[in-house]
């Protein structure tokens, strides 16, 4: 029997079809992945939380430094940041050498900077992605009052712990200090980010530019 061949128009049909099902599937693996991501920074944010309430069970209170939101959990930054040791919550995660990588202060999202334009994350130049929200000097920027943030408070004496933040993305505090400028798009969704509440619930919320409360201590955010 004579053999059949594939024609020129018949492979060109093929690979039509390959590219159509490819270009359908890679949404949906790169959802997926993102998915995969969110639900990793998410549970970050969770041992943060989990951290925070056993540092303050062991002392009575919040951290009472204002000074740098990024630098209570998370590694040596190459700028600005403080060394990993001094990081309070640190030995609550179970990190305690000076140089380590600390995973659980890394989003998978935090792809760059939004300050310096440039493809480094936050993690490396901060060593850490999340923000705590007791940052005076970002209070005061806003002309909001420094008495207003967690400093030195206890969990006790948040009126509405569901809805004050506790960690949140470095973007969502970046945004306080620069309100006309638009937010990065670190989950891949604009203006969407992880926070945890002083309630403990983690949340993937909406922020709006302008949003975040002048006094940076109730936050109020569309679901």
């Amino acid at each position: 029997m004579k053999k059949k061949n594939f024609t020129f128009l018949e492979l060109m049909i093929v690979i039509a079809v390959i590219g159509l099902l490819i270009s359908i599937l890679l949404p949906s693996l790169r959802s997926a992945k993102e998915a995969s991501s969110r639900a990793v920074c998410m549970s970050n944010l969770s041992q943060i939380y989990s951290a925070t309430t056993m540092y303050s069970k062991d002392w009575g209170k919040f951290w009472n430094s204002n000074n740098r939101p990024y630098t209570r959990v998370g590694k040596s930054g190459t700028r600005y940041g403080q060394r990993v040791t001094s990081r309070l919550l640190n030995k609550y995660l179970g990190y305690t050498t000076d140089g380590t990588e600390v995973e659980v202060a890394k989003c998978p999202s935090d792809d760059y900077f939004k300050d310096d334009r440039r493809d480094i994350t936050a993690y490396d130049l901060l060593g850490s992605s999340y923000c705590d929200n007791m940052a005076g000097n970002t209070i005061r920027r806003r002309g909001g009052s420094a008495s207003k943030s967690l400093k030195g408070k206890g969990f006790q004496q948040v009126v509405s712990p569901e809805k004050c933040l506790l960690y949140m993305e470095w973007p969502i505090v970046s945004q306080a200090y620069r309100p006309d400028e638009p937010f990065p798009a670190w989950h891949k969704k604009d203006q969407f980010f992880n926070v945890v509440m002083v309630s403990g619930s983690v949340k993937y919320i909406r922020v709006l530019p302008r949003q975040v409360s002048s006094d940076n201590y109730h936050f109020a955010y569309d679901r």
